[in-house]
């Protein structure tokens, strides 16, 4: 390699080291800084006298629960072709503490193929019957799960769990 041919590609490189250190130097001046923030030096670490701890836990647990959706599903389920009936296996654990409502929708074209009435705390649906007809095949689904409290049957929140549905001949 020529000394002239070094030198422009020694120049080539210094040029993209420096370019690489101002374009970090300006990425970092950009982001927020977190010294906006003063911390209290009058606060008390720890919780505070008087309060229980176990019921403080306890109130904490329960506000964590309300928040969450718990149920188990058959992420595999076989239907049979010619009733259209299949193990989807949807549980509400007991624990939950709220109704659920499943929607199996298709992946493909987001068609509806079932929807289940309100299922209460410990109960399951070990079977149910498609409402869109399927022929035989494999077919990617979502079951959709609404979560109602309760009590006044306001929605409060929703979570999906992947299925693969495969229609046989049983």
């Amino acid at each position: 390699m020529n000394n002239k041919r070094k030198t422009v590609i020694l120049v080539f490189l210094a040029g993209a080291v420096i370019a690489l250190g101002i374009a970090c130097f300006l990425l970092l001046r950009m982001l927020p800084s977190r010294s906006g923030l003063e911390l209290e030096n009058n606060a008390t670490v720890g919780i505070m006298p008087g309060i229980d701890r176990e019921q403080r836990l306890k109130e904490l647990q329960n506000e964590l629960d309300k928040g969450l959706i718990a149920f188990s599903i058959n992420s595999s389920p076989l239907f049979d072709s010619k009733t259209q009936e299949g193990n989807l296996m949807l549980e509400n654990p007991a624990n939950n503490a709220k109704l659920l409502v499943a929607q199996v929708v298709l992946n493909e074209g987001q068609k509806t193929l079932y929807t289940s009435k309100a299922i209460q705390p410990g109960s399951y649906l070990e079977r149910i019957k498609l409402e869109q007809p399927l022929a035989e095949g494999v077919y990617e689904a979502t079951v959709y799960i609404q979560a109602y409290d309760e009590q006044t049957q306001d929605l409060i929140g929703q979570t999906g769990a992947a299925v693969t549905l495969t229609v046989q001949n049983q």
